[in-house]
């Protein structure tokens, strides 16, 4: 994972999704790694991988990187203008009152 993140530091995120999709045959780094995978394939507008590799993240159950997870599958159905979709995901974000609520509120506002 430490050559993952070194990679992606360096804004080469072929070298480390690859290491990330490495270090996912370890049970311990699978949240960590799916979530990293899902920020890289984003980046790369790669939005469908993403939305895989986040809700592997949310599947794994209560971590401290599901909220995040759910936030950018809210992103990413916006980047793919799926505005039903982003609605619904924003919306499960807001009745969470979580981190994102407010950040969630605000593009809601916008979309209706």
């Amino acid at each position: 994972i430490n050559r993952a993140i070194l990679k992606m530091n360096a804004k080469d995120y072929d070298s480390a999704i690859l290491l990330f999709s490495e270090a996912l045959k370890n049970d311990e780094d699978r949240v960590i790694s799916n979530f990293y995978i899902g920020t890289l394939q984003q980046k790369k507008g790669n939005y469908d991988e993403a939305i895989r590799s986040f809700n592997s993240v949310i599947q794994q159950g209560d971590n401290l990187l599901l909220e995040q997870s759910e936030w950018y599958i809210g992103l990413c159905y916006l980047n793919r203008n799926e505005r039903e979709k982003a609605i619904s995901q924003f919306k499960k974000i807001v009745q969470k009152q979580g981190y994102y609520q407010k950040q969630s509120e605000k593009i809601l506002g916008k979309l209706d």
